[in-house]
């Protein structure tokens, strides 16, 4: 396996482990991502009742497009989260440390963190 791509899912999987942690939160925060996608699904179901399609589109297929919209949202900020505070990192000085290392600092500090939310979105995406 690449040395690269080794450190990324080390550093994902340590990070998952972190927000795991506190397992409540973890579970608190993907749930109520799913009921918030829920609702949006509700909303749709609730306006393809009154039409069979909208400029062609059919209920079927705009949960199709959704799934995949909310599976590739959520793998972005889910598992890349660190690239949110990258800014923030760069201005802090939190970055020097990791310069001087041999590996990859981009895909370890996107890789740092993860977001309950975005893995919320993942699995309501794929069930």
């Amino acid at each position: 396996m690449n040395a690269g791509v080794r450190t990324g899912a080390l550093s994902l999987l340590l990070a998952l482990q972190s927000e795991i942690e506190r397992r409540m939160n973890f579970v608190l925060q993907m749930a109520m991502m799913a009921v918030n996608d829920l609702l949006f699904v509700a909303f749709w179901v609730l306006v393809y009742s009154h039409q069979d399609s909208i400029k062609g589109w059919e209920r079927d297929e705009m949960l199709v497009v959704f799934a995949a919209l909310a599976l590739g949202v959520g793998f972005g900020s889910g598992f890349g989260n660190g690239l949110r505070r990258l800014s923030l990192r760069i201005s802090a000085g939190d970055l020097d440390p990791l310069l001087v290392q041999p590996r990859s600092v981009l895909l370890r500090v996107v890789t740092a963190r993860v977001y309950p939310p975005g893995i919320g979105d993942m699995v309501f995406a794929l069930v």
